[in-house]
């Protein structure tokens, strides 16, 4: 094979991802790690583990807690097998997914960082490791979000040089921007609140 036809078949099949899926990997055994372990406790009562208790909120039900956990479980690892294959849907750069997943994955670490910062201020005695097996699992999911985000932000860089970029310049554009940062902050700190448990009545 000629070095351009072999160029031509590396560009039809993506850009190498090089350590990415390393990366990715490593945050869904960490997340398969989660799963499992509550699964234990739960079906199996495992006693070395932290009670259930420990593990989430119960916002939701164990059930459909699980079947959510499974469907990420099994989207992540297609996600991390077309990292590993080096082409794939998952892996072909998309400008669109490279602006929305590492705002989506930026905003989901705040939130979950919001939250452990009030639990510890509402729990002083649970420093710093209190309740924080669910937020830590969280930060591992919005990693996950931000790397392959910025696969697609990365590689889309060069489809977007050919777009004439949007000027930020003018003072109404500046103001709306503060405003919707401001709101994302808003945001971020009433749903840690929401999330976050109340400490027991006196």
């Amino acid at each position: 094979m000629s070095r351009n036809s072999g160029r031509a078949a590396g560009e039809a099949g993506g850009p190498r991802p090089g350590p990415t899926a390393a990366v990715l990997w490593l945050l869904l055994f960490l997340f398969c790690l989660r799963v499992l372990g509550q699964a234990s406790v739960a079906f199996l009562g495992v006693a070395f583990l932290p009670p259930m208790a420990a593990w989430y909120s119960g916002l939701v039900s164990y059930p459909w807690l699980l079947s959510g956990q499974i469907v990420i479980v099994l989207v992540f690892t297609a996600v991390c097998l077309d990292f590993t294959r080096g082409r794939g849907v998952f892996v072909q750069p998309r400008a669109a997914v490279g602006l929305v997943c590492p705002a989506l994955g930026a905003f989901y670490l705040g939130v979950m960082v919001t939250r452990y910062a009030i639990r510890m201020s509402l729990f002083p005695d649970e420093r710093w490791t209190g309740g924080s097996i669910p937020t830590f699992f969280h930060w591992v999911l919005a990693a996950f979000i931000l790397v392959f985000g910025s696969h697609h932000w990365i590689s889309g860089r060069t489809a977007e040089r050919a777009v004439p970029p949007v000027a930020f310049t003018t003072w109404p554009a500046r103001v709306l921007s503060s405003l919707v940062v401001l709101a994302a902050l808003a945001l971020m700190v009433w749903l840690g609140s929401r999330m976050a448990p109340l400490p027991a009545p006196l």
